[in-house]
């Protein structure tokens, strides 16, 4: 784009030269010409004051298109009082939401991906009978005795936070499903993703506990070991589970995947990652959430890439519809494009069908 806007700068400049400058300067009825090129001056001067006066036409299909486009950059509300009344003061988990409230409730667990799953699987639970319950973390997947953190303290209350959650959906006698997210290269890695992460910088996952052993044990094997613990203690008391695998991450704002009014770049085309840099990323956490299934097969998995990538790229923007909040969580469109597919997996009844 930049190199387009470089050339078009230099057409254009060339044509007022050649056609209005050298005219202008060599004619000797330069009169008239210079009567034409006040009144189109004028012209555009009062059609720019319509313009200003207007508001910029707000209206315009093209402006309305990302006017709505780029409402789906906001994060939702990361709690309600609803769901802050099930704990005392200061224990709730970061991202603590309960929609509907029912004697059947669907949970979901996890980190701030689970956050973003929630406004879809409310909706469309809530069309089929169900209530749901948001616990989840910043940065800390409820995985028991693995926790994420710079020091002892950020470790410490990412343990407690989790234990708080696990217990919570334990004793809560109404939920029928439990739904986990979270990232998973950057627990494993401790690194970001793209240009929008280049200065991540984020111990990975390590064990909770202090014995040398458990100390040493890789981030893979400590992901691993966190979430089967945690899947296997929610089983005991009968709930389907699922994990969803991390959506592809884009590296770069969602800005970038909009489109404005008389550009020439494909809409999307700025948010779109080649799906083999997207495999790479991803092969060594889907191959270990695969080992898990293998081990737990009573674990559902859900794969949520179909939504989000074809055979050459995966892309934030898709049907005209914008479907990331930010680098690497779904907007509210992409939550509402996911969520049968969640439930259905869960083999929840599904009435409605993903945009």
């Amino acid at each position: 784009m930049l190199w387009t806007g470089a050339g078009l700068s230099i057409l254009l400049a060339a044509m007022t030269y050649y056609f209005i400058e050298r005219p202008l300067r060599g004619s000797g009825k330069s009169h008239k010409k210079l009567l034409g090129l006040a009144g189109t001056m004028a012209a555009l001067f009062f059609v720019s004051r319509f313009v200003v006066a207007s508001d910029g036409l707000p209206h315009r299909s093209a402006v309305e298109s990302i006017s709505a486009a780029e409402a789906q950059l906001k994060r939702e509300p990361q709690q309600d009082l609803s769901c802050l009344a099930l704990f005392s003061a200061g224990e709730a988990p970061v991202y603590c939401r309960q929609e509907n409230s029912r004697s059947r409730m669907i949970a979901i667990i996890g980190d701030s991906h689970a956050h973003v799953l929630f406004p879809g699987v409310a909706m469309v639970a809530a069309e089929n009978g169900y209530g749901t319950l948001l616990l989840a973390n910043s940065g800390c997947p409820p995985f028991d005795g693995a926790v994420t953190g710079r020091n002892a303290v950020e470790r410490k209350r990412c343990s407690n936070s989790i234990e708080t959650i696990l217990s919570t959906i334990e004793r809560d006698l109404r939920i029928e499903a439990i739904v986990i997210a979270s990232r998973g290269p950057q627990y494993m890695d401790g690194t970001g993703f793209g240009p929008a992460e280049a200065t991540y910088n984020y111990p990975p996952i390590s064990s909770a506990s202090d014995s040398e052993v458990f100390a040493q044990a890789s981030p893979r094997t400590v992901f691993r070991a966190g979430l089967e613990r945690s899947i296997v203690r929610l089983r005991k008391h009968g709930e389907r589970i699922a994990y969803v695998l991390q959506v592809p991450e884009l590296g770069v704002p969602a800005r970038n995947c909009l489109q404005r009014p008389w550009t020439l770049s494909r809409a999307g085309a700025g948010c779109e990652v080649d799906y083999k840099i997207y495999q790479e990323r991803m092969r060594d956490y889907r191959l270990l959430v695969e080992e898990l299934r293998s081990t737990q097969n009573y674990l559902n998995v859900i794969d949520l890439e179909p939504l989000f990538c074809d055979a050459q790229a995966c892309s934030g923007y898709r049907d005209g519809q914008l479907l990331y909040a930010d680098d690497n969580h779904l907007s509210v469109l992409g939550s509402i494009r996911a969520a049968p597919r969640i439930l259905d997996v869960l083999k929840l009844d599904v009435q409605t069908q993903s945009p």
